[in-house]
């Protein structure tokens, strides 16, 4: 079995006996588990290659499974961010007819 030291998912320091990562929330039990299938799966190929001169298959890209908990603070996150904008947006859109009405109204001052 592979001695993990970083998350697969976002490259955070982990230890050997974490189960999900701290910082993102990657599923680390599950992901060594596939990655020992993997590994004893290529080591039955590599005996099997000898004997079998086929090409190999393509292997299935891996899923990164996130804890659900981990898949929530992630939803609220892009929430914030969504809230963050709009509201970035709709104070630009008063200074700007803010400034614009300081603008036009100050004309009449000057004639």
């Amino acid at each position: 079995m592979e001695n993990l030291k970083f998350c697969p998912n976002c490259g955070k320091p982990i230890s050997s006996s974490d189960q999900f990562c701290q910082n993102c929330g990657f599923d680390l039990k599950k992901y060594r588990e596939e990655m020992a299938a993997k590994n004893s799966d290529q080591s039955k190929a590599a005996n099997n290659s000898n004997l079998n001169q086929s090409t190999p298959r393509e292997s299935e890209p891996l899923k990164r499974p996130i804890h659900p908990q981990m898949q929530a603070r992630y939803s609220q996150r892009q929430n914030h961010h969504v809230a963050l904008w709009t509201i970035l947006v709709i104070l630009l859109v008063l200074v700007g007819a803010y400034a614009g009405g300081a603008w036009y109204f100050s004309k009449w001052q000057i004639l």
